[in-house]
């Protein structure tokens, strides 16, 4: 197992074992945006790809509402161990103390994008890791590459734009997929169509 994927698998068991305290248990998360590039430029011989969180999706957008009461009650009951970020789209739970990443739940506002979002969920078949959560298993998932690349550039924001410019090149992309998903969703690849893919 490489570094990243130890690193992110701990991450994640760590912000699941935080929901789990507090009685939320979900038994599939989906790792998706910038942490599956880290994988897929390994796979092609590149160096480490720096990711600064670890972003996750679940089945149900509504999910988010009980994140968010779960981590502040546990960020209340460990307030030297963890930072809560709120924002409007995602709840992250930063780690103070630990060597791991922060681990952001997101849900996205825009209708079209909540439906790529959840078709992304449904369609990632790669699986980083098993976890046991309070002894009940959990199936972490890498979203596909491609439908990593297109939630990217549906949240439309300069720094993701910039990064995919950068390491497009550098990773095996199914271009029939990404153009036919990409219309599919209405999701523009303008913003890196000077890209050579």
């Amino acid at each position: 197992m490489s570094k990243f994927r130890k690193l992110a698998l701990d991450s994640i068991e760590y912000a699941l074992s935080a929901l789990a305290s507090e009685g939320v248990y979900y038994p599939k998360v989906v790792v998706f945006g910038g942490a599956v590039f880290a994988p897929a430029l390994e796979k092609v011989g590149e160096a480490i790809y720096q990711t600064r969180d670890i972003d996750l999706l679940l089945e149900s957008p509504a999910d988010l509402d009980e994140i968010n009461l779960a981590f502040l009650r546990f960020r209340r009951a460990h307030p030297d161990e963890v930072e809560v970020v709120i924002k409007f789209e995602a709840r992250m739970l930063v780690p103070l103390r630990k060597e791991l990443f922060p681990v952001e739940f997101v849900r996205p506002s825009k209708p079209r994008v909540q439906d790529l979002f959840r078709y992304t969920y449904h369609n990632a078949r790669e699986e980083l890791g098993k976890l046991e959560i309070r002894s009940k298993p959990v199936v972490v998932h890498l979203a596909k590459l491609e439908d990593s690349i297109l939630c990217k550039l549906a949240a439309g924001r300069k720094k993701d734009t910039d990064q995919l410019r950068r390491i497009l090149p550098k990773l095996n992309v199914d271009q029939n997929y990404l153009r036919e998903t990409a219309k599919r969703f209405g999701v523009s690849l303008l913003p890196v169509s000077r890209t050579k893919l």
